[in-house]
């Protein structure tokens, strides 16, 4: 028996059998909205937990699949393979471990100062507002973290 469904528009079972946001989620993919790749637990499974009382036969293996398959589609496309004439031990290669690796953005000091200060601002602020509403231990934690942040400005 199959405990996992994909939440993909081709999936027929109703909310009887998926549950009811499962099956809200595969119609609004239906109609062409977006909706993050996903899977979900049948609620057989769960019945199955119930009148078990551990996990039913399969259950994890399909969950383990399903999260490589999710894995795989949110994965960033390998680069084109290198020409003939490369050399796949030059370092800087774009292929083997690695080649998938979004380059990383350069921040100057300038712009990492001036997030940090965004960041102490925004925290005083709502230190602010939940001392407004009576939320003095909130208030206080947010006070603290901003100090924390002041020392690498």
């Amino acid at each position: 028996m199959r405990w996992v469904r994909p939440l993909d528009p081709a999936v027929a079972d109703g909310p009887g059998d998926i549950g009811g946001k499962a099956h809200g989620l595969i119609t609004l993919r239906r109609l062409g909205l977006p909706v993050p790749p996903g899977f979900v637990v049948t609620t057989g499974a769960c019945r199955a937990f119930r009148r078990l009382g551990r996990l039913p036969d399969g259950l994890e293996a399909e969950v383990r699949t399903a999260l490589a398959a999710l894995d795989n589609a949110e994965a960033a496309p390998a680069p084109e393979t290198p020409n003939a004439t490369t050399n796949e031990h030059i370092a800087g290669s774009r292929s083997g471990v690695g080649s998938t690796e979004a380059p990383r953005r350069v921040l100057s000091a300038d712009r990492v100062r001036a997030l940090l200060n965004e960041q102490i601002e925004e925290r005083i602020v709502e230190a602010g507002r939940y001392e407004a509403h009576g939320r003095h231990d909130a208030a206080r934690r947010l006070r603290l973290e901003a100090d924390a942040l002041r020392p690498y400005v």
